[in-house]
């Protein structure tokens, strides 16, 4: 149940402070206390996703929603077998982190106490009729620590922090989950529209309109927060096995350019500059308010775009061409052009300010130095 705005600001606050906290101190961790920390922000960060809302609707009809009687009742829905089967997969709650039971020191030193039998719990019907809607201060809280889970894995590399490469892998994956989690909320449409008739009014990018409550806050910054933890990871060379393990880098190289020619595609497509990316029956019908919720998400991810093969350039110019960072960030953003430069070239159609001061950063910036010399 919604705690009220007071305990969303609380709870937010508290997010944010922890963010700093880690960021500004965490060098100073050793990795047991990282290790911890990890398990600790996975664990909250699942708890916080709403699974539960894929049983929120009623089980009576299946298929398309009824029209409304002139009664004004609303329709009956419900989720179709395909449907219920998927969502069965969230139908626990996340187990107690195993690696806790490698850190007994810690946990006692510290003082904290966990459940030492933690099964999971399978959620009820009274528990989802209980819930209704889903809560705001969780859901806030979970945008807080998309944040906190972002900025802790690209500080790693920046302040040489003592994170684990298995911690730091789990804890990006949880990353990854969360937005993908979103995501799966947001396709739901006949959930959205449950949701709205009963009442919840967020993700929407005008609350007074007629668009659908959404996760699309949630989706949006995870996928922000994931992209920059790619982009840090493949400008920031490391010589050390144990912070960046061989092969590393080309992973997160596949997996960015998977993400950001899926954002770009999309987000064409959403705005109809070019439909050929999306078939026409995969349009979905809130097209205009995932552009306006998605218009964020890529300009930073042109701005990452732009800064890929500059990053490096504030370096003396005795340490820029006495290592190869200069060229082999050039040359990370030219192995993209084949799929990258024609989206790029479609985004100059796109009406929006700040896409386009975003774009013309990337051309000028990062295309110019790879055309040939005049």
């Amino acid at each position: 149940m919604d705690a009220g705005d007071a305990e969303e600001q609380l709870a937010a606050a508290s997010a944010r402070a922890l963010e700093v906290m880690l960021v500004t101190h965490g060098h100073k961790f050793p990795e047991d206390v990282w290790g911890l920390i990890s398990d600790e922000l996975r664990n909250v960060m699942k708890r916080a996703e709403p699974t539960w809302i894929f049983f929120a609707l009623p089980p009576e009809d299946e298929g398309e929603p009824a029209p409304d009687s002139p009664a004004g009742s609303p329709p009956k829905l419900s989720l179709s077998p395909r449907t219920i089967d998927s969502a069965a997969l969230n139908l626990t709650s996340p187990r107690q982190p195993s690696l806790l039971s490698m850190y007994p020191g810690v946990v006692a030193t510290l003082g904290f106490t966990f459940a030492t039998n933690f099964p999971p719990k399978v959620i009820t019907v009274e528990e989802v009729e209980a819930q209704r809607v889903p809560s705001r201060t969780h859901l806030a809280v979970l945008l807080a620590l998309q944040r906190v889970a972002g900025n802790v894995l690209a500080s790693r590399r920046k302040e040489n922090l003592s994170l684990s490469v298995g911690h730091a892998r789990s804890l990006l994956s949880c990353l990854r989950e969360s937005y993908l989690f979103a995501r799966k909320v947001n396709d739901e449409v006949q959930l959205r529209r449950y949701l709205q008739r009963v009442g919840w009014r967020y993700g929407m990018t005008v609350p007074s309109s007629s668009e659908l409550p959404s996760l699309l806050p949630q989706e949006v910054l995870g996928k922000q927060q994931y992209l920059h933890v790619l982009f840090t990871v493949l400008v920031r060379s490391v010589d050390n096995a144990q912070v960046a393990p061989i092969g590393e880098q080309e992973e997160a190289r596949k997996y960015m350019a998977r993400l950001v020619q899926e954002t770009l595609e999309e987000y064409l497509a959403w705005t109809g500059v070019s439909a050929q990316y999306i078939d026409e029956t995969e349009m979905p019908a809130d097209a205009h308010q995932r552009v306006e919720s998605f218009t964020p998400l890529l300009v930073a991810t042109l701005q990452e775009l732009a800064a890929f093969d500059s990053t490096e350039v504030s370096l003396r110019l005795s340490e820029l061409f006495s290592s190869t960072n200069f060229f082999y960030l050039t040359l990370q953003l030219q192995r993209h052009m084949p799929w990258l430069y024609p989206l790029l070239t479609d985004l100059v159609m796109v009406p929006n300010a700040e896409v386009r001061v975003a774009l013309s950063s990337v051309f000028s910036r990062a295309v110019r130095q790879l055309l040939p010399p005049m």
